[in-house]
């Protein structure tokens, strides 16, 4: 074997040492300090993704949007009524997880760099709650109502604004 493949070969082992060094193993996890390493890790990675961080100072993020329908001679469906709301929540999949509201808050406040610009253009941006469009959605279901039959309804609506947590569900 000559000097060139000797070096290749020993570079080649020494690539693949590396990389079984930097693959995780099923073996690694049975160790409690990996299990608890691992475990910080992801509770700080969740804690760094916080829904209301592209939220303007003051206002708040509109969290959750419920319809509830009471009426005991016939049921509505309230995914039909969704459509007549003038502002929702972000979308929601797999089960609850807004990933596009997520991706839109990895990118940095700096909007002039192309990596920041690319990820918010893939992202949706939080929903602001605004209590003249919950007015207006009040109104919107009262005429989708009255249109189905409904000539007595009455529409209500309650928001829980948590200035804390910078979020407003809202329930009609």
């Amino acid at each position: 074997m000559n000097h060139k493949a000797m070096r290749s070969a020993t570079a080649t082992s020494t690539m693949v040492g590396w990389l079984r060094i930097a693959a995780f193993s099923p073996s690694m996890f049975r160790k409690p300090a990996a299990r608890w390493a691992v475990a910080v890790v992801l509770l700080l990675a969740a804690a760094a993704c916080s829904s209301t961080r592209h939220v303007p100072a003051g206002k708040l993020l509109l969290d959750r949007v419920r319809i509830n329908v009471t009426d005991s001679a016939r049921s509505i469906p309230t995914a039909d009524l969704m459509n007549y709301l003038r502002q929702t929540e972000n979308h929601k999949v797999l089960g609850g997880l807004k990933l596009q509201l997520a991706l839109y808050n990895m990118s940095g406040r700096d909007s002039t760099k192309w990596l920041n610009r690319w990820i918010r253009r893939i992202g949706t941006p939080p929903v602001i709650y605004d209590s003249a469009l919950t007015e207006s959605s009040t109104h919107q279901l009262h005429a989708a109502l009255r249109n189905r039959g409904y000539m007595n309804n009455t529409i209500t609506y309650r928001v829980q604004r948590d200035t804390a947590h910078r979020n407003a569900p809202a329930d009609y």
